[in-house]
């Protein structure tokens, strides 16, 4: 809300605020992308999932799926527990 002076009296001016239905919660789950979400997703049903049957399932190459699971996990949403044989995938934040 502003007040203005002018001449004739005075003028209030009230701003729209912003719609929280259009303005997303700054959640980083939606802040990513969809094969990142895909495969977030599927590491939270499925934690011991490779690479590999992450690649079929969400219908991309392993290279890419190396590459969202990076973003991921630069981001915290995941980490890995172990090692890339034996390990399995924990969700860090849902």
């Amino acid at each position: 809300m502003q007040i203005q002076k002018s001449e004739g009296g005075l003028a209030i001016v009230f701003r729209k605020g912003k719609d929280p239905v259009k303005d997303p919660v700054k959640d980083p789950v939606n802040l990513i992308a969809k094969n990142e979400k895909r495969i977030f997703e599927i590491l939270t049903d499925r934690p011991k999932i490779t690479i590999r049957e992450l690649a079929l399932i969400v219908g991309i190459n392993e290279r890419n799926i190396r590459k969202n699971i990076d973003k991921l996990k630069n981001k915290e949403l995941i980490k890995r527990i172990g090692s890339d044989k034996s390990g399995h995938w924990e969700v860090v934040k849902k």
